[in-house]
């Protein structure tokens, strides 16, 4: 096993290390790890909520890949990325 270490690595690592600290239950780990920066500098310098930040986020990607990409889960079935959010809680 050949692992090296690099800065996006480490930061990637320091942040899933908050995430699970803090008790945030939206799994940001899912996300690259420049949006999963983002994610938690917002939180941090604005104090917006992250699973708000992560659904906008989610919403944002269904929303930019369109129909451009499909996924065929079996014969006969495939889906698009298409996504309905609704966010409700404090503004």
């Amino acid at each position: 096993m050949n692992s090296k270490l690099t800065a996006e690595g480490i930061m990637g690592a320091a942040m899933r290390m908050s995430a699970e600290l803090s008790g945030g239950e939206f799994p940001i780990s899912v996300f690259p790890h420049k949006i999963q920066r983002i994610i938690t500098e917002l939180h941090a310098s604005q104090g917006y909520p992250i699973d708000y930040i992560a659904a906008a986020m989610l919403s944002a990607l269904a929303v930019s890949i369109g129909n451009s990409h499909l996924a065929q889960v079996k014969r006969g079935w495939v889906e698009s990325p298409i996504l309905y959010m609704a966010l409700i809680g404090r503004p």
